[in-house]
C-alpha cells in the first residue's frame, strides 16, 4: 500500500511538472509573439516614418532649389512671366503633395515643431514669388528682392537639415529598442531552455525512483517482497 501511494505521489509530482513545462512554453510563446509585433512595428515606423520622410525632405529640397534657380535665371517679359508661373505653379503642387505625404506620418514633438516652421518658410517664400510674378515692387529693388527669396531658401534648408537630423536620431533610437527587444528574447530563450533541462531531469528521476519501488514478482507471478 504504501509502495503504491509512493508510486501515485511520483506520478503526482511528474504531472504537475509537465504542467508547468506547458507554462512555460506556453508564455514564451506569447511573450514571442508581443516581441514579432513589436519589431514588426519597429521595422514598419523606421520605413514609413523615417525612410519615407527622409525621401520626403530630398524631394522638398529638390523642389525649392529648382524654383529658385527659375527665378534667378527669369526676367520678366510677358513671356517669361507665363513660363516661370508655369514652372512655379509646377513645383507648388509638387510641394503641396509632399506637405500632405510627410503629415501623413508619425511627427514627434521635435519634428512637428521643425516642420511647422519649415511649412511656414515655404508658404512665406510663396507670397513672395507671387510677388515677383505681379511686379508689386520697383524695377530698382529686384536684386534686394532676389536677396530676401534667397534668405527665406536658406531658412527653409536649415529646417530640412534638422529634420533629416531628427530622421537620423530616431531611426538611430528605433534600431537601439528592436536590439534589446532581441536581446531580452534571447536571454528569455536561454534562461527557459535551462528550465526545460532542469525540470527534465526532475523527471527523470522521479520516474526512476519511481520504478526502483516497484514491487518484483516471482516466476510465478507473486510479489517477492
Amino acid at each position: 500500500m504504501m509502495k503504491w501511494a509512493f508510486t501515485l505521489q511520483q506520478k503526482a509530482k511528474i504531472s504537475v511538472l509537465l504542467v508547468l513545462v506547458f507554462v512555460i512554453v506556453l508564455f514564451k510563446n506569447i511573450y514571442d509573439r508581443k516581441n514579432v509585433v513589436a519589431l514588426g512595428a519597429s521595422f514598419s515606423t523606421v520605413y514609413e516614418d523615417r525612410l519615407l520622410a527622409e525621401s520626403y525632405i530630398f524631394h522638398f529640397a529638390e523642389s525649392l532649389h529648382k524654383k529658385m534657380e527659375a527665378i534667378e535665371k527669369s526676367n520678366l517679359t510677358d513671356k517669361n512671366v507665363k513660363q516661370l508661373k508655369d514652372k512655379l505653379n509646377k513645383h507648388n503642387t509638387t510641394i503641396d503633395s509632399l506637405f500632405f505625404r510627410y503629415e501623413s506620418t508619425k511627427l514627434t514633438v521635435r519634428e512637428s515643431i521643425c516642420y511647422n516652421e519649415f511649412k511656414k518658410t515655404v508658404l512665406n517664400l510663396r507670397k513672395l514669388e507671387e510677388q515677383y510674378l505681379n511686379s508689386e515692387f520697383e524695377q530698382g529693388s529686384v536684386p534686394k528682392f532676389i536677396t530676401v527669396m534667397d534668405f527665406k531658401l536658406s531658412t527653409a534648408a536649415q529646417k530640412l537639415n534638422q529634420l533629416s537630423e531628427i530622421q537620423i536620431a530616431e531611426g538611430k533610437a528605433l534600431n537601439e529598442q528592436s536590439k534589446k527587444i532581441i536581446a531580452r528574447s534571447t536571454l528569455l530563450t536561454q534562461l527557459e531552455l535551462g528550465v526545460l533541462i532542469f525540470i527534465g531531469l526532475i523527471i527523470q528521476v522521479l520516474i526512476f525512483t519511481s520504478k526502483s519501488v516497484m514491487p518484483k514478482k516471482s516466476a510465478g507471478g507473486h510479489d517477492l517482497n
